[in-house]
């Protein structure tokens, strides 16, 4: 009988989170299991890809963020299909599938692996609270760097329930779209050279940096445009940061981007310039060949090899975030050369395959 699993996660596009969740529920469903996926928050391109692999998705909310009518449609949802076992990916997604798990009777709940990304702690004593509870709750942790892992400990999980599960990417499949497809479907100029950057509208994502990163750029740099993919609270701000910095014409702000990996065949940098999950387009930056440049974090220190791959920058002075990204964007032949490194990377330190490992054995210690 096949094993019944239900992923959980935000809609996401596929890259960052989102393509941990894709490529998992790739990989369950060649090993025959019978997959379904809830989505907690307005539906992305990732469910429409699990959707097309033959997933079975299910939409639970058409709001930006989870909320607690996420975790009554979730509760209902697991309790219809009583899965074997629950995999949530982020945080947000991990606290709303505990809290509806909290709702179940223990003997009949399913087993509970939680994959989160990033080191985010709680930012309320409420918020520490509850997580140090689902913390007791939750079977099994996967963590994508040691600071995460080290979280986790710190908020009162057992050593034996979190496992150091590092991202992994796949061999990035040819670009659909050529360069003209895109820019038209963007509304980008398609003479300009383009950056790129995936992060969450949120505070932690430091995006004011990105905004006046552009503006220094424009000085000495003309020709570039910026795309900014993301959706969250901030966004009205960050336009009206753009507006007031004279970079609002270099930045295009998408909330989604259903073709993002033929967009990253045809952009010159990745940036990061706060903490995002799974470094946000970093990786998929790796394995496309694109140099990253991001600000000093868990998720860049992990992925990035300084000074071969791309630059980490120091937050402070802000000027250190465009100076590094400049030659990059200028120098063909560094940038072929962060390129070709970049490749190699992402096939010797962060394949697929070992990530994969880790996450069978997860799954079949808690199911079989």
């Amino acid at each position: 009988m096949s094993r019944r699993i239900l992923l959980v996660a935000r809609g996401l596009d596929a890259v960052g989170t989102g393509r941990e969740v894709l490529l998992t529920a790739h990989d369950l469903l060649e090993a025959g299991d019978d997959l379904h996926m809830a989505v907690i928050t307005r539906p992305s391109s990732v469910a429409t890809e699990v959707a097309a692999r033959q997933g079975v998705i299910h939409p639970l909310s058409h709001r930006p963020q989870p909320d607690a009518a996420s975790v009554a449609e979730l509760a209902r949802t697991i309790r219809r299909l009583q899965p074997h076992l629950v995999a949530t990916w982020g945080w947000s997604a991990w606290r709303t599938a505990g809290a509806a798990l909290a709702t179940m009777n223990d003997t009949r709940a399913p087993r509970w692996l939680g994959s989160l990304g990033s080191p985010v702690p709680p930012s309320t004593p409420t918020a520490r609270w509850f997580t140090r509870r689902l913390m007791h709750r939750c079977d099994l942790l996967l963590a994508a760097t040691e600071a995460t892992v080290s979280t986790c400990r710190t908020l009162g999980a057992q050593a034996s329930r979190v496992r150091l599960c590092p991202p992994g990417v796949a061999e990035p499949p040819p670009a659909r779209l050529s360069r003209e497809e895109v820019a038209s479907r963007f509304g980008l100029p398609q003479g300009d050279t383009w950056t790129l950057c995936v992060a969450p509208l949120v505070a932690r994502s430091r995006l004011a940096r990105l905004v006046w990163a552009a503006d220094q750029l424009d000085v000495v740099l003309h020709g570039l445009t910026h795309v900014l993919v993301g959706a969250g609270p901030l966004a009205s701000q960050i336009a009206r940061r753009a507006r007031a910095q004279q970079a609002a014409a270099r930045i295009r702000m998408l909330p989604a981007c259903e073709a993002i990996r033929d967009l990253l065949a045809h952009v010159r940098l990745v940036w990061q310039p706060g903490e995002v999950a799974y470094g946000g387009a970093l990786l998929d930056a790796l394995a496309a060949g694109v140099p990253a440049v991001a600000v000093a974090g868990d998720a860049a220190e992990t992925l990035i090899e300084r000074g071969v791959t791309g630059q980490i920058v120091p937050a402070d002075p802000p000027s250190e975030f465009p100076r590094h990204a400049l030659p990059i964007l200028e120098d063909d032949e560094l940038h072929h050369r962060f390129a070709d490194a970049s490749r190699r990377r992402a096939r010797t330190a962060f394949a697929r395959t070992t990530t994969w490992h880790i996450q069978r054995t997860a799954i079949c210690d808690l199911i079989g």
